[in-house]
């Protein structure tokens, strides 16, 4: 029979480590004892013993604590014979049997060795994409402000918006590095760069929603589900990054903590009656797109302006009468 390679797996299914098996029985346990030892304390010291069956392994379990489960949950419970790609779970540890002459994946192509030049596109993509959320940032306070503010003013009140893309890419740059050790976090920071320029859109375009339909329940619905598939696109692309997890289970999570964070929110804000809400909220409240940015009349020229109206001097509209 080929011979037998044991791999140790993390929960998720990554790569740990190669056993081969030189000799049979091979016993597996916490104890030093052991042919193969494994530092996981839900391990008995003497838990499982794999000898030769001759066409395939015989599994043995010894009496262990928290037993011996083969594939995906079946609990082991007298000898059972396993073939190559089979997984074995004890404790907390994931084993898998290959044989030596088991196929294996094609191998890959290097890619060829990256220039300085390319090599700086990702970092300087991110921090071109961190001075246009700056800017943007900046256009939208000085819209949403009353009054004439200064620059300064204006950039105090954008720096807690632009650390958030700063923090969660250092989050996921961190998770990175404990899970790949690699960081990425010029890629994690355009993503959260990105991630904000569109929840700004997509906040301007329900403004608009807003104003067009009159309907604050139309313009909340829009906010909501757009805020829910962002929120499920960024965190599915940040743990892609970061790694560490198969395609399905990321989905789940992110669909399961993107769209239950926005699920929350909506909950905690219409929790109340609307003729209970301390700041009740209506329709019609935009002004005109860029207006603040034109020429704003003064008090003197706008009296001037409406009394030709009033003194009968204005042009009336086509059709109409004084």
């Amino acid at each position: 029979m080929p011979r037998l390679i044991i791999e140790e797996c993390t929960r998720s299914g990554a790569h740990l480590s190669y056993h081969p098996v030189d000799r049979f029985p091979l016993r597996i346990g916490r104890s030093l004892e052991n042919d193969l030892v494994l530092a996981d304390p839900y391990v008995s010291p003497l838990h499982l013993i794999i000898d030769d069956g001759g066409d395939a392994w015989m599994l043995i379990d010894l009496g262990s604590e928290n037993g011996t489960f083969v594939g995906r949950g079946d609990k082991l419970s007298g000898p059972m014979c396993a073939g190559s790609g089979d997984r074995i779970t004890i404790g907390k540890t994931i084993l898998r049997l290959w044989s030596s002459d088991h196929p294996v994946e094609p191998t890959l192509h290097l890619p060829s060795p990256r220039g300085f030049a390319r090599r700086a596109v990702t970092p300087a993509a991110a921090l071109a994409s961190l001075i246009i959320t700056s800017g943007i940032m900046l256009l939208q306070q000085r819209l949403d402000t009353e009054k004439q503010t200064s620059l300064a003013s204006l950039i105090a009140g954008s720096i807690p918006f632009l650390t958030v893309p700063l923090l969660w890419a250092g989050l996921w740059a961190v998770a990175g590095f404990i899970v790949r050790r690699t960081t990425r976090f010029s890629l994690q920071l355009l993503v959260g760069n990105s991630a904000l320029l569109c929840y700004l859109a997509l906040s301007i375009l329900v403004e608009y929603i807003d104003y067009a339909t009159g309907n604050v329940a139309v313009a909340d619905a829009f906010q909501y589900a757009g805020d829910a598939v962002l929120s499920m696109l960024l965190l599915f692309i940040s743990i892609t990054l970061a790694g560490g997890a198969p395609d399905l289970r990321r989905i789940v999570v992110s669909v399961i903590v993107g769209g239950g964070v926005v699920a929350a929110i909506a909950v905690s804000e219409h929790a109340e009656s609307g003729e209970n809400r301390l700041v009740p909220v209506y329709s019609h409240t935009l002004k005109p797109l860029f207006g603040k940015l034109s020429p704003a009349s003064s008090l003197d020229q706008f009296i001037g302006e409406s009394g030709k109206i009033f003194r009968g001097e204005g042009k009336p509209a086509a059709g109409g009468t004084r």
